[in-house]
């Protein structure tokens, strides 16, 4: 249940644009994460059957 608050403009969209300020930098971090196991000797994406030699 949502409890209804008299907030002023300020308190309304400050929490609103850290919301959308945390969202394009959670996906850049989530692919930069993503990013470092990715070296030359990756199995992922190399064009291989899975196997390593």
């Amino acid at each position: 249940m949502t409890i209804p608050a008299d907030l002023d403009t300020v308190s309304t969209v400050t929490p609103a644009l850290c919301h959308v300020v945390l969202a394009p930098v959670t996906v850049a971090g989530l692919l930069a994460i993503r990013g470092l196991d990715r070296g030359p000797d990756a199995s992922v994406g190399s064009g291989g059957h899975g196997t390593r030699p």
